[in-house]
Formats: structure tokens, sequence, C-alpha cells
């Protein structure tokens, strides 16, 4: 089993991958983003100071939110996809 941190690295790659996806799809296509994919593009950002936080710290407290953020971020990572996958059909 991953670690927290190597989990919070992974998610933080997908997103980037993800937003690469979406940008380099409009790019080509020259379509606006749908709205659905506007607003959780907007919000899966993290600030980087947030990531470096979360990768960073120590202690129970950080630990403990680590251990919530990661399920609910893969989750709004999940829904970003599909709206991607949405988005790139004809």
């Amino acid at each position: 089993m991953k670690s927290q941190r190597h989990r919070i690295t992974d998610l933080r790659t997908r997103r980037r991958e993800l937003q690469r996806r979406a940008a380099t799809y409009r790019a080509s296509k020259g379509t606006p983003y749908p709205v659905e994919v506007h607003l959780l593009l907007g919000q899966t950002y993290l600030d980087p100071a947030s990531w470096d936080a979360l990768l960073h710290s120590r202690g129970p407290a950080v630990a403990l939110r680590r251990a919530r953020f990661a399920p609910r971020y893969d989750q709004l990572l999940r829904r970003l996809e599909e709206a991607i996958t949405r988005y790139e059909r004809p």
C-alpha cells in the first residue's frame, strides 16, 4: 500500500495530466470548455503552498488531513475525468 505522501503526489500528477489533456483538446478543436469542465478544473486547483504543506508537514493533524483529503480529491478527479471524456466526444 502506498504511503499517504505518495498518494498525494499521485493525485497532484493526475490533476496536471487531466488539465493538460483538457487544454490540448481545447487548443486542437478551438472549442471552449463546457461549464462542468471549467468548474471542476477550478475545484481541483490547489496552490503550490497547499500541496507542499500536505506533502512535507508532519504530525498527527497533518496525517489526518491527508487521510481525509485523498479520497475526496480522488473522487473530484474522477468527476473531472468523466467530464473531460464527455467534452472530447464529438
